[in-house]
């Protein structure tokens, strides 16, 4: 697998020069260097949906897995100006141990390929890149983003580019969930291909930020897929810091086709002492208008919602934590709802090699309700080995396709083999309306070094 002999390179690097630091010479360029491998290995077996007239179906037993591969270096020095680029790349790939037909064999991507100039006051950063896009959006695209901070506190940042598109959103049989063509294709052949030059963003985002009053600021986003408008939005955001041990949070999103909020968010932080932590909160939210407009669920009349509440934790000695949130809901006139939950964390012996956590909820919405239930507990056997095991449970106020409840039971046991390396193995079994049974395996192995390199 590649993170091995990744890994191994490093870590024998690492341990040659000292603890994971390669001095430079004197007359060199230092900089960071930092990678960070995951191995996700799954085994479970799928059935679909039984087809038309009711046509059974055949389990397909499948063993995917996924590498994942992330390397960053920062502070890396230019002709003209020292410890001011910086480069990241990222990506994945995947195959089948055991597939299913039509499945693909084997697969990847690049998720990130980003290369950063700082000069003076100001960013440039070019390639492939997620960066946020407003005020609630995260944003996926191939392009150029710019920023510039002055002393005073003031800053201005733009972006713009081709949208990533999912390449398996082309896959034969897909059903484009939210799309005018929200059908199974029994001719995918006939749909032309995806072009990038009508699929693009931009947008700009002005702010001030004082270290000791907080930030605001405004932003602006559009995007266009398929050559058609996908949505325009304004958003406002601002943090604040009222009083020393209050945090006033605000953010808003406004949808400027129908001049209608599409998102807003008010939150109050209190921690009158190290040990207390007190939130309230205001949510408004409508679905609909933070789709696209080239969805054809953003015609709907989906609900927006309002809510308000408010959480508190505590935390005790020795290391015992008791928390509560209550909200209210609002989706219409006559439509209300609740969401309550209450959890506490206690050790288990007086080392603390062990450490039980539960929580318990209810929501109740127009349509539906379900208590919930949370148990975990997590042991420490060496101290480079920590197991867990977890317990779900959710009990439907009204049955689900005819079910009454869903459970989830979790067991995992990671092993720090080093600073840098850490291996994960676990497994789970679940029950739902919607799979009679789900048994999963995992396997996860991570490897993420801090390299001081030299460049000579």
């Amino acid at each position: 697998m590649l993170w091995a002999g990744f890994c191994t390179l490093m870590l024998f690097s690492s341990a040659a020069r000292g603890q994971g630091a390669l001095a430079p010479a004197d007359d060199g360029d230092a900089f960071l260097l930092r990678a960070r491998s995951s191995t996700y290995l799954q085994l479970f077996e799928r059935a679909l949906l039984p087809g038309p007239g009711g046509a059974t179906v055949s389990a397909d037993r499948l063993a995917p897995i996924f590498e994942y591969l992330e390397v960053r270096a920062t502070g890396i020095d230019t002709a003209w100006a020292k410890d001011s680029l910086d480069f990241e790349v990222s990506g994945w790939a995947g195959g089948q141990l055991l597939g299913a037909p039509g499945d693909p064999a084997y697969d990847g991507d690049v998720t990130v390929a980003t290369v950063s100039h700082r000069l003076g006051p100001a960013t440039i950063s070019l390639g492939r890149q997620m960066r946020p896009g407003g005020t609630f959006r995260v944003l996926h695209f191939d392009g150029v983003a710019l920023g510039l901070r002055s002393p005073t506190g003031i800053g201005a940042s733009g972006y713009a580019g081709f949208t990533v598109l999912p390449r398996w959103s082309q896959r034969a049989g897909y059903q484009h969930l939210g799309s005018a063509a929200d059908s199974l294709l029994t001719s995918p052949d006939a749909l032309p291909e995806p072009e990038r030059s009508g699929n693009w963003l931009a947008g700009a985002r002005v702010d001030y930020a004082d270290p000791k009053l907080g930030t605001a600021g405004v932003s602006f986003h559009q995007e266009q897929e398929r050559a058609e408008l996908g949505r325009r939005d304004v958003g406002i955001d601002a943090q604040l810091i009222a009083i020393e041990p209050a945090t006033l949070t605000a953010a808003a999103l406004l949808d400027t086709d129908s001049a209608t909020l599409a998102d807003a968010l008010a939150a109050l932080d209190v921690a009158p002492t190290s040990a207390l932590d007190l939130t309230a909160e205001y949510h408004h939210s409508d679905p609909r208008l933070l789709l696209s407009r080239q969805s054809v669920l953003s015609v709907f009349s989906t609900s927006q919602y309002n809510e308000v509440g408010a959480a508190a934790s505590y935390r005790f000695e020795p290391p015992i934590e008791v928390g509560g949130a209550g909200y209210l809901q609002w989706f219409g006139p006559d439509a209300t709802g609740t969401r309550l939950s209450a959890r506490v964390g206690v050790p288990l012996d007086r080392a603390r090699r062990s450490r039980a956590s539960l929580s318990l909820g209810r929501v109740k919405e127009p349509e539906n309700g379900y208590v919930s239930l949370r148990l975990s507990v997590s042991y420490l056997i060496i101290q480079p080995l920590r197991a867990t095991a977890e317990h779900y449970s959710y009990f439907y106020d009204t049955p689900v396709l005819g079910v009454s409840s869903a459970l989830v039971e979790a067991v995992s046991a990671e092993w720090s083999i080093m600073k840098e390396l850490r291996v994960l193995m676990g497994g789970s079994f679940a029950r739902s309306p919607y799979a009679a049974l789900d048994a999963q395996a995992l396997a996860r192995v991570v490897c993420e070094l801090p390299v001081q390199g030299g460049m000579p």
